[in-house]
């Protein structure tokens, strides 16, 4: 190999350390803040009170979601249904997708959304929207 490509291989090697340590601080975060969230349910029997149906008074598609993910982390899928069913359709396809894109920005430095991305993603946001509107009806 010549001196060239090992050097680049090294500046690769350090994007890709870089990125992956951004990648752990981020999800860290959000780790950090949903076992918070969890925790204050568990210790007051609330979850974050729901902004939508607070000045609207109709269910929004993420309403019983902090019930429905204690439910899923106990073991009780039946129950989390009850309070979500979001919770065991459509959250899975969503963390799947995070993690391609994390692995996707960690690996290759691709941060962009690519058509099929933004197609999946409408046709998430749409079944939540139908969703919403099927349950206050």
């Amino acid at each position: 190999m010549s001196k060239k490509s090992i050097n680049q291989i090294s500046i690769e090697s350090d994007a890709v350390k870089k990125r992956a340590k951004e990648a752990i601080r981020n999800v860290s975060i959000i780790l950090a803040a949903a076992l918070a969230l969890l925790a204050s349910y568990h210790l007051t029997g609330h979850g974050l009170p729901c902004l939508f149906r607070a000045l609207t008074g109709y269910l929004c598609p993420g309403c019983g979601m902090t019930r429905a993910i204690n439910s899923i982390l106990l073991g009780n899928f039946a129950q989390a249904w009850q309070y979500n069913p979001l919770s065991l359709t459509l959250l899975p396809l969503l963390a799947l997708y995070l993690l391609y894109k994390t692995v996707r920005y960690v690996f290759k430095g691709e941060e962009e959304f690519k058509l099929g991305e933004n197609v999946f993603l409408l046709l998430l946001l749409l079944t939540a929207l139908c969703f919403g509107i099927g349950r206050n009806l």
